[in-house]
């Protein structure tokens, strides 16, 4: 397998450590892109290992695309993953990383996964929460 790391600022630094390191053949770092949804659609899973993340776009995106997602308590989108995702305690909890993408690594369970993500898909579009938000905003006026 591979690792892309999709927005890195200094990819050349990076692709060069990764090369000391001896694993500069099996990760590549690309630069932000306007054209993301090339990177979901050759992706088998999206990694976002937050400390903190009121609620990731790239996961919810990735989800919504049927990709599933390995990220952290941390990223407040973890709460709506449901079986699409995978969240683990912290991004220093290696043991529970490591898990999570030797599961993903398995066509028939990410494709379990990716299903789930399917099933999901439809309460994580920005229509969706537009909606609920302003509906939220008139219940307060209502009793305000």
């Amino acid at each position: 397998g591979w690792l892309i790391v999709v927005g890195s600022d200094l990819p050349d630094n990076y692709q060069r450590y990764a090369g000391g390191l001896d694993i500069g053949s099996r990760v590549t770092f690309v630069p932000p892109t306007e054209n993301i949804f090339e990177w979901y659609a050759a992706a088998d899973a999206c990694i976002l290992l937050s400390w903190y993340d009121p609620c990731s776009r790239v996961v919810l995106e990735a989800v919504r695309w049927g990709l599933p997602a390995i990220t952290t308590v941390f990223n407040g989108a973890a709460e709506v993953l449901a079986d699409g995702g995978i969240v683990v305690a912290s991004p220093k909890d290696t043991n529970a990383v490591v898990a999570a993408l030797e599961e993903l690594a398995d066509a028939k369970k990410r494709k379990v996964r990716a299903d789930a993500c399917l099933r999901i898909a439809g309460k994580l579009s920005t229509d969706r929460h537009v909606d609920e938000l302003l509906d939220a905003y008139s219940r307060a006026v209502r009793r305000g």
